[in-house]
């Protein structure tokens, strides 16, 4: 516990220097014209809010779709609640009650005993399906845009790191594909047999690794990838023109792909001050100045977290449906961590 602790306070120090740093260098008076005028062109705002709810939204249907192919009867409205509770904590209570961790502890909840990794391990194959297909398009908008990438220096260092993350996952599916691990390694086998919880792990490690048996579901799985990168893509492109700022459309479509895998690593809280740096970085290759680029950045990230919120109206009423305290729940979760 206290390890984390520190951890957390490191991240949250870190991200506080990276937000000086930048705010160091921003024109406040400009900021403030510029969130002005973004508050004056409310309409751009709500349709922002809007299109982030239908990214969501198409995460609920992705996730909804995995649990019915891994036979899970589990009613659509069970799974948007489940996904919109952890929505609010990704965004309120960073660290080890993450969003994914709070969306496997109430899905085990609702399964029942003896199928209860497995619906847990179906949160981390929703995560790493979205992330893959994002990997896919980005790297597919950096060959047919690569004269662009190379001819910016902005654009360098993200295209490459965005290309050494796709081909390291490849590789890695590759690998946990090809084989099953459990059946054909020794050091898995003594986890398995050796570790109190080997046996869960296991079955958690089949669950995903019976995905190459499923290519439909895959499939689906990434159309509705697809339309989340979509929508929330098109959240990012009306909050910009909330701003005023006339960026192509392509632009954005190639930008806030590239950001949002770069700025999942937790780095810092919620990814504040990283994903405002690359927003600065990466839209300064088109002319963006850096005051309109940050601001950009954090309506982009507090148009999710309003629609968080949603998401502790949920977990209230959840939880008290449930005959449970807020409080007594919030100590359950914890426990369960």
């Amino acid at each position: 516990m206290k390890r984390r602790l520190v951890t957390q306070l490191l991240r949250i120090l870190l991200c506080a220097c990276i937000l000086w740093w930048i705010s160091s260098r921003m024109n406040l008076g400009a900021l403030r014209d510029a969130l002005s005028a973004s508050g004056r062109n409310w309409p751009m705002l709500l349709t922002g809010l809007i299109f982030t709810f239908l990214g969501l939204l198409a995460g609920v249907f992705r996730w909804h779709r995995m649990l019915i192919g891994h036979g899970f009867q589990m009613g659509f409205g069970k799974v948007f609640q489940i996904l919109f509770i952890g929505q609010f904590f990704n965004a309120f209570m960073p660290g080890a009650c993450g969003g994914d961790v709070i969306r496997a502890f109430y899905v085990t909840r609702e399964s029942e005993k003896g199928t209860r990794a497995e619906a847990a391990t179906t949160a981390l194959a929703d995560r790493l399906i979205g992330l893959l297909v994002l990997m896919v398009f980005c790297s597919v908008i950096i060959g047919l845009r690569l004269p662009f990438f190379l001819s910016h220096a902005e654009t360098k260092i993200p295209g490459l790191l965005m290309l050494c993350f796709f081909i390291g996952a490849l590789g890695g599916l590759l690998v946990f594909f090809r084989i099953n691990l459990f059946e054909r390694s020794r050091l898995f086998r003594r986890m398995e047999q050796g570790l109190r919880i080997g046996p869960v792990i296991r079955r958690a490690y089949d669950t995903l690794y019976n995905f190459r048996n499923r290519p439909g579901m895959i499939f689906e799985a990434g159309i509705y990838s697809l339309l989340n990168m979509i929508f929330l893509t098109l959240a990012c492109v009306a909050f910009g023109r909330s701003l005023g700022l006339e960026v192509p459309m392509i632009d954005y479509f190639t930008f806030f792909p590239i950001i949002t895998i770069l700025a999942s690593i937790p780095v810092t809280p919620g990814a504040l001050g990283i994903r405002e740096g690359l927003f600065e970085q990466m839209f300064a290759a088109v002319g963006v100045a850096s005051t309109h680029a940050v601001l950009l950045s954090l309506l982009v990230y507090f148009g999710g977290v309003a629609c968080s919120l949603f998401g502790g109206v949920i977990f209230i009423f959840y939880t008290t449906s449930a005959g449970k305290s807020v409080k007594e729940e919030w100590e359950a979760i914890r426990d369960k961590d």
